[in-house]
């Protein structure tokens, strides 16, 4: 427990900095995931402080999606979520959640018409004179920030597509239903990096922190591309892996 220091002279509270120091310890590897972490009675004895002192801590890591309880075996750190199966297949955030067993939840921080931008509407293969939608969201799953998106969508396409409410509605199947496209595939590239103050306040992770950003170009059933979005994740809770084969 060498990884768990606590300074009775500081103005942060004891939580805090028994919560702090756990972070650390699984960002410099210390504590890997699914390793087991010191009960709330060892950490106690060890630094001097009171049971629901390490409780709120445990608590705050939990709801942060740092670890887990497990029932009648105690807390555990928690292991990245793989989204790696479904890199090859396109489907909702709810699709995706559901699969894996997460109840997945949406937070709408802004919609906004956006004008000519000379990276954005070439990817799109908009006109400098039209329009597009952009949708700012915050995906959670089980109550947890998972993946701040924001998608670009052309409004002369899609005429009035910003009256439905997308913290609710599902864009594809708004987009199937009631613009009669359908998303058939999509480009994806993935690239990182460091969160910025207001990305690490949403996602709830340090500032600085390493994000996994992914820009996915939706193309519909006449191989036109209708939507752009980039996904920004962090590397801290999120694995990717693959299966490779090779063409011999």
């Amino acid at each position: 427990m060498d990884y768990i220091k606590i300074n009775k002279y500081s103005s942060v509270p004891f939580y805090e900095q028994i919560r702090l120091c756990i972070i650390e310890a699984i960002q410099k590897g210390i504590l890997k995931p699914g390793q087991k972490l010191p009960t709330e009675e060892g950490i106690c004895k060890a630094c001097g402080v009171s049971r629901p002192v390490v409780r709120q801590a445990y608590n705050e890591l939990v709801n942060s999606g740092r670890i887990e309880r497990k029932r009648g075996c105690g807390s555990f750190v928690k292991g990245p979520d793989n989204r790696g199966i479904f890199m090859n297949q396109l489907m909702s955030f709810d699709e995706e959640m559901k699969l894996i067993g997460k109840v997945p939840s949406t937070r709408l921080l802004s919609m906004e018409k956006k004008q000519f931008d000379e990276d954005l509407y070439p990817k799109l293969e908009l006109a400098p004179s039209d329009v597009c939608l952009r949708l700012e969201r915050l995906r959670y799953s089980d109550g947890i920030p998972f993946v701040y998106t924001v998608n670009y969508l052309s409004l002369n396409r899609f005429p009035k597509l910003d009256r439905f409410d997308f913290s609710n509605a599902s864009l594809y199947q708004t987009l199937k239903t009631q613009y009669d496209v359908l998303p058939v595939h999509s480009r994806r590239s993935i690239t990182a990096r460091s969160a910025s103050p207001r990305l690490a306040g949403c996602l709830e992770v340090p500032e600085g922190t390493a994000l996994l950003v992914i820009e996915n170009i939706v193309y519909d059933q006449y191989d036109c591309p209708i939507e752009l979005s980039i996904e920004s994740i962090s590397g801290e809770t999120h694995q990717f892996s693959f299966d490779v084969f090779r063409n011999s």
